[in-house]
């Protein structure tokens, strides 16, 4: 149902900000997995998240964030994940007509990250 998915969304997010307390090597695995089960969900359950868009969109917001402030990393690590991350984006493109009201602050944090 869809209010499952929101609450599973919900669920990664809160794993993904506890990730800074992590070391690099458990982050990176942390990270891994959510990409898996958020992707998994995009692709199986794409028109039951059109009720809770702005959970997926906080989901990947996340995302963009750990993408775009790596201080420890390398830049192996930085590219795997942006590569994880537009894959996201792509599995959310063909549905853009649901998100395109909310995609612009995916754009506003992606340019603030890239000042950084």
């Amino acid at each position: 149902r869809e209010r499952d998915l929101s609450l599973i969304l919900a669920h990664v997010v809160g794993a993904l900000g506890l990730m800074k307390e992590f070391e690099t090597a458990m982050a990176n695995q942390i990270f891994k997995s959510c990409f898996s089960l958020v992707s998994s969900i995009l692709q199986r359950f794409s028109k039951q998240l059109y009720s809770c868009i702005p959970t997926v969109i906080q989901c990947l917001m996340v995302f963009l964030d750990l993408c775009t402030s790596a201080t420890n990393m390398s830049d192996a690590d930085v590219l795997d994940r942006g590569h994880m991350f537009s894959r996201l984006c792509e599995l959310i493109f063909p549905h853009g007509d649901f998100y395109k009201k909310h995609v612009l602050c995916l754009v506003v944090a992606f340019v603030e990250g890239m000042k950084h």
